[in-house]
């Protein structure tokens, strides 16, 4: 379990609209801090693959929002 304050302190790092982290750095800097592995893992995993795969699916006029063809 991630605690509050550095949940906190990590989406601060985000910073004011314009400058962006990625989440991956975002995840590095939790086990950072931890002195853990378990957030860059999960990013890894989970994240990175589920993130590409949905993104990588832009429907257009003949497609749905899951990128099959419809009749």
């Amino acid at each position: 379990m991630i605690p509050r304050e550095l949940l906190k302190e990590a989406v601060n790092k985000l910073g004011t609209a314009g400058r962006s982290i990625g989440v991956r750095d975002m995840a590095k800097h939790i086990d950072r801090k931890l002195g853990e592995d378990g957030a860059s893992k999960l990013y890894d995993l989970v994240y990175a693959p589920t993130s590409n795969h949905f993104t990588t699916l832009t429907p257009d006029r003949s497609s749905d929002t899951c990128g099959r063809t419809t009749s």
